[in-house]
């Protein structure tokens, strides 16, 4: 069965407090540069025991932006990140067609890549579009533990 992910809301957290000046744009080490593609893929699981609030992780985004304000940046060529407070990308979807218990017992790429707020490999046509951060909550609506939070730098 094909799973199907629904998008309920796609969102942009900022950092709580403005980057100062001083530090708006951040070099990139070599081995940085010499990386493939931006993101690593990871995707975490949390059953619905867990005490869980959009709300909360949002907030606490917000501040962690504060001490990690290169991943609320945007690529500004191959050596720089303009640290220009543009935010991360926070989607909130849904399964409702599949059980998170199919996936674990049957994993496959195409099925997990679903899981993702974007494709890992992908790069932005223009740098400065190009996002550092990006997080996925999905819920699988038809799980007995129906919450999973995903996301991938």
């Amino acid at each position: 069965m094909e799973m199907k992910v629904e998008i309920t809301h796609k969102g942009t957290i900022r950092p709580s407090t403005p980057t100062p000046l001083s530090q708006i744009d951040y070099k990139l080490s070599l081995i940085d540069q010499l990386t493939p593609g931006p993101y690593v893929p990871i995707v975490l699981f949390y059953d619905s025991t867990t005490k869980f609030s959009h709300d909360h992780l949002k907030k606490s985004l917000s501040k962690t932006l504060n001490y990690m304000y290169p991943l609320a940046g945007r690529i500004k060529d191959d050596f720089t990140i303009e640290c220009n407070d543009k935010g991360v990308v926070f989607l909130e979807a849904n399964v409702s067609n599949i059980t998170l218990s199919n996936i674990v017992n049957d994993p496959k790429i195409g099925t997990l890549s679903q899981l993702l707020p974007c494709h890992p490999h992908t790069r932005s046509k223009e740098p400065s579009d190009q996002v550092l951060l990006a997080i996925q909550v999905t819920k699988f609506l038809v799980e007995e533990f129906p919450l999973v939070f995903v996301f991938g730098i």
